[in-house]
């Protein structure tokens, strides 16, 4: 096997040339193996104890469920939201795994994964794996999984909820390189991940900060800041398409998902009037303020900075647009801040889709200071959101950039030199 020049100028890292053979699994690098999950890794399931027997339960021994896995940030577990007791793990199918081991969940959410850093147990709707060590590598078996997702779920069977069966995890085929390499492989993907949660913490740390400016720089001053409803400060829901619009009015618009975090729009789809769905009619300029009053506990809220002639949202929006002599991004904060959520809060009907009315928006009530004053505090503010946004890109742009890089390790289309042949 030869080494030469290196992709991306890392020498040390990458071959960009590799011998490869024929096999029943197709064309792969000439030391890797096909192989299945049962010949890298005992496959171990779980089991619930008996829920009306208080011994069982809230012991020592941790037990998770899927929801503990796919609520992770990360990829590893060490700690579950529930625990047994040894005389409920000995009750139950529930099976200690040790300490890096891979929970897989197999039933309803498939595939999803992590490492554990302490023994513990699962419920029944995992598979787990533990790998069959020197020879398998837990962290490249975590990425291994992660890629294969897709495939495992096509394996899922059942009518009231998919599944897999232990029988389709051990015979599940993949292609697998040597131990060096797997660790190499792990390495570069795990940095990837690092340095995203790396960066979610600065941008967790400058929403902390970021609260702590609102409290003290929307605090109202006496004198000379003056109450008023933002109904009288801006108007709400102020432009909308009637019956009579014109049938091939060609439309972008948002849906009441299109916000998933504050601040953030998603992409818009087009739609001629007639063909749009039936709560697309809030027509949306450029400064307007887009309040979801579908649970807005959710702070689905954003700013509108740039806005097409056709843009249009959902009844699900208040539309806010501020008047004369208030400052965009100054009330647009004050919608962001706790004060406005608390007060809405109590205000929410319904059960499946908890939601205030407009009227509940245009009777908030906040403190507005002369509009140079607005100027600055908005400004200060909005430039702590402008670097958060700067530094969510960054993230956006890593996980955009994983899904490949992981394909073509995980297949050997890109290889890479283990430290003890670099050396």
């Amino acid at each position: 096997m030869s080494a030469g020049s290196a992709r991306g100028g890392a020498a040390e890292t990458f071959r960009d040339e590799e011998d490869m053979i024929q096999t029943e699994a197709g064309e792969i690098p000439e030391n890797w193996m096909a192989m299945t999950l049962t010949d890298a890794a005992t496959v171990v399931g779980g089991g619930t104890p008996k829920r009306s027997e208080p011994a069982y339960w809230n012991g020592n021994v941790p037990w998770a469920t899927p929801t503990d896995v796919t609520g992770l940030s990360g990829r590893v577990i060490s700690e579950t939201a529930s625990s047994i007791t040894e005389a409920g793990l000995a009750s139950s199918s529930a099976t200690i795994l040790p300490p890096n081991s891979l929970l897989m969940t197999t039933r309803a959410t498939i595939g999803a994964c992590a490492i554990n850093r302490v023994a513990m147990a699962t419920n029944q709707g995992f598979q787990n794996l533990v790998p069959k060590r020197p020879t398998m590598n837990v962290d490249f078996l975590y990425y291994l999984i992660t890629y294969h997702a897709r495939r495992l779920e096509q394996l899922a069977a059942g009518s009231t909820f998919l599944e897999i069966s232990r029988r389709a995890v051990r015979s599940f085929e993949f292609i697998c390189p040597p131990i060096s390499e797997q660790r190499k492989i792990a390495a570069i993907l795990s940095s990837v991940d690092d340095a995203i949660e790396k960066t979610q913490a600065v941008i967790d740390q400058a929403q902390i900060v970021k609260r702590g400016l609102m409290q003290v720089l929307l605090k109202r001053e006496p004198d000379t800041w003056r109450s008023s409803t933002l109904g009288s400060l801006a108007q709400v829901n102020p432009e909308q398409l009637g019956s009579r619009t014109d049938p091939d009015y060609l439309m972008e618009y948002l849906d009441i998902s299109a916000i998933e975090q504050p601040g953030v729009i998603g992409d818009t789809r087009t739609f001629r009037f007639e063909g749009a769905p039936s709560r697309a009619r809030r027509v949306v300029r450029e400064g307007d303020i887009l309040v979801s009053t579908v649970r807005p506990y959710l702070r689905n809220f954003a700013r509108v900075r740039e806005a097409p002639d056709n843009l249009v949202v959902s009844t699900g929006y208040a539309v806010v647009r501020p008047g004369d002599g208030v400052d965009g991004r100054f009330l647009y904060q004050h919608i962001l801040s706790s004060g406005f959520v608390e007060y809405l809060k109590p205000r929410m009907s319904g059960s499946n889709y908890p939601a205030v009315t407009a009227h509940d928006v245009k009777a908030y009530r906040l403190f507005l200071p002369p509009l140079p004053e607005q100027r600055k505090i908005s400004a200060i503010l909005s430039s702590v959101d402008d670097a958060i946004e700067k530094t969510r890109a960054i993230i956006d742009q890593a996980q955009n950039v994983k899904p490949g890089l992981m394909s073509l390790l995980l297949t050997g289309e890109l290889r890479v030199i283990p430290d003890t042949e670099a050396a």
